[in-house]
């Protein structure tokens, strides 16, 4: 039912989860750019063809054109996202205060 959602609803932002057998955590990760760490995440590749990652990325590449039964390893592209998420959010706080800007809107 899931894939059947995520096949005919293109054009809305689904974010299937997959049930995690076991989760491999990476002894490092480093941070990349934001939005690259995000389509890793969401698509399993990046790609400047936007309308491709949407229509196809994540079927081919995340999912590995098996939808229903491929095994999904995505939690280090999770890691990453996150960590990255974070690094950013501390440049900017830190830019914020030399700037003499002591409020941070998270």
């Amino acid at each position: 039912m899931s894939v059947w959602i995520d096949e005919n609803n293109k054009r809305i932002n689904i974010h299937r989860i997959s049930a995690q057998k076991s989760l491999n955590m990476p002894k490092s990760v480093s941070p990349t750019e934001l939005s690259t760490a995000e389509e890793q995440f969401i698509y399993g590749t990046t790609n400047e063809n936007k309308e491709w990652l949407k229509d196809y990325g994540k079927k081919n590449n995340r999912w590995g054109n098996k939808p229903e039964i491929h095994m999904l390893n995505d939690f280090n592209a999770l890691m990453v996202y996150l960590m990255t998420e974070n690094y950013e959010k501390s440049i900017e706080y830190r830019e914020n205060d030399k700037e003499g800007n002591s409020q941070f809107d998270n």
